[in-house]
């Protein structure tokens, strides 16, 4: 008879995932959790207002009027650039932890 194994849970999966020198004292985990909790929810969060101001400057370009094209071309460009830090942030964060991962372990 053959064995039947059960899918297992996988752990959720983080956004922010650094590989530090040593682990970081226990006590300070569950401040990590609650700060990788943060990052994901203002991801998800920043994902949702960017594509609304993208739909916003769409509505504005195809509306008649030289104003109105004015201002989407503004709200496409500024929202371009809140997109492009929001997908950055990642790496930075990343890079911070990973130079300042040293004086947490210690």
């Amino acid at each position: 008879m053959e064995e039947m194994f059960l899918p297992t849970a996988k752990p959720a999966t983080t956004v922010l995932q650094v590989n530090l020198p040593c682990e970081p004292p226990e006590g300070m985990q569950p401040l990590f959790d609650l700060l990788n909790s943060f990052v994901e929810i203002a991801f998800i969060a920043g994902v949702a207002v960017a594509t609304l101001g993208f739909l916003y400057a769409g509505i504005r370009f195809m509306t008649p009027g030289e104003d109105n094209s004015r201002i989407a071309k503004k709200a496409a460009r500024n929202t371009t650039i809140g997109a492009t830090l929001l997908l950055g942030a990642n790496i930075i964060v990343s890079f911070l932890v990973s130079q300042l991962g040293t004086a947490i372990c210690s």
